[in-house]
């Protein structure tokens, strides 16, 4: 109350920034959670609305506000035409199945019913043997009987078999499909790492196995300018390279991913030591120069990143451990970022 009292006595102009640092926040925060509630949408939501953010916060002026809420209303509905296509495919991939397993279950009553009226026919043989007083007729009427039930069981393993072999043809490809699809929707489009749903997938996975692991949160730094000066095309270029970094460096058993804008995070079997010797390896590995590509050709663009490691304690949940991640990581952008002021300092002195 009191810091709204301020910026409404402070005047319009303070009042009016206010506004918009507010908006560009709901912008991102909207972004973000949208992208996470329906993973595996096509388009890059939170990243439009972050760069609408950048745009409005370079150009914080009511026109431009107002140019922005149309962008917004554009994106966001391009957004939910998106999430109504892709949850007709989820049900259209549902109904398919039932339909195989409907199919199937037909079959087999079908066949059931075709069956039980033969078993029947040759229960009331059966039971007429009783009678019959020659022996001769009791025999033939027997091995007449039985060679019946031969064959109608032969055809029933033969037709339960192709049954079965069918189902089971019909499964694996659907298998397939949903294997495909859950990894769809647990890929990063512009990186082809694992997303934030994934990660999480994968955190819990070892929560519940109670494995020894680590979290490294990764957050690019002074990645902003990037875009700024060379576009957004030239950030994506070098999020990709990055990304191949990570990918080349870490073990076959740790999982890389993407965890949004230009943060990567990585879940590492081990305990803190190890990580943190993996890590201080990677600062020799991955950070330094990179060639981007640009509108005005392939330019050098330094890179290095801030980093958060949290050892998993085997009792907090993932929330938890995440926050500790994260705080961690802005520690050691603020500390790097002070080092750096107090050198320019000593610099002018």
């Amino acid at each position: 109350m009191i810091s709204l009292r301020k910026h409404i006595e402070a005047g319009p102009e303070d009042l009016f920034d206010a506004t918009a640092r507010s908006y560009r926040s709901v912008l991102i925060t909207i972004g973000r959670h949208l992208a996470r509630a329906v993973p595996g949408i096509p388009g890059d939501l939170g990243k439009n609305l972050r760069v609408l953010s950048e745009e409005f916060g370079s150009d914080p002026m009511p026109a431009t506000a107002l140019k922005i809420q149309h962008t917004v209303d554009s994106e966001l509905s391009l957004w939910a035409d998106n999430v109504e296509q892709h949850l007709r495919a989820k049900a259209a991939d549902a109904r398919d199945i039932m339909l195989v397993m409907a199919g199937a279950a037909q079959s087999l009553t079908s066949r059931d019913k075709r069956y039980g009226d033969r078993f029947r026919d040759i229960t009331a043989k059966l039971r007429g043997i009783a009678d019959l007083d020659d022996l001769s007729d009791v025999r033939r009427s027997l091995m007449a009987s039985a060679q019946d039930l031969n064959t109608d069981i032969g055809a029933m393993e033969t037709e339960g078999q192709r049954t079965i072999t069918h189902l089971e043809v019909k499964l694996q490809e659907y298998r397939k499909q949903l294997a495909e699809a859950e990894r769809r929707e647990c890929a990063d489009a512009l990186t082809g790492l694992i997303n934030r749903r994934g990660i999480e997938m994968e955190i819990e996975r070892r929560r519940e196995k109670r494995l020894p692991f680590c979290i490294v949160l990764l957050d690019l730094d002074k990645f902003k300018p990037v875009n700024d000066t060379y576009g957004h095309g030239a950030g994506d270029d070098l999020l990709r390279q990055f990304a191949g970094e990570l990918r080349g460096y870490f073990r076959p058993g740790d999982v890389i991913g993407r965890w949004g804008g230009d943060e990567f995070i990585v879940v590492m079997h081990g305990d803190e030591a190890s990580a943190r010797t993996c890590v201080d390896r990677l600062r020799q590995w991955a950070f330094g120069t990179y060639k981007v590509k640009t509108t005005r050709g392939v330019c050098a663009v330094p890179l290095t990143a801030s980093a958060g490691i949290a050892p998993w304690n085997m009792q907090e949940g993932m929330v938890q451990l995440l926050g500790r991640a994260d705080e961690l990581m802005y520690a050691e952008k603020r500390t790097a970022r002070e080092r750096g002021v107090e050198s320019g300092l000593n610099a002018r002195k």
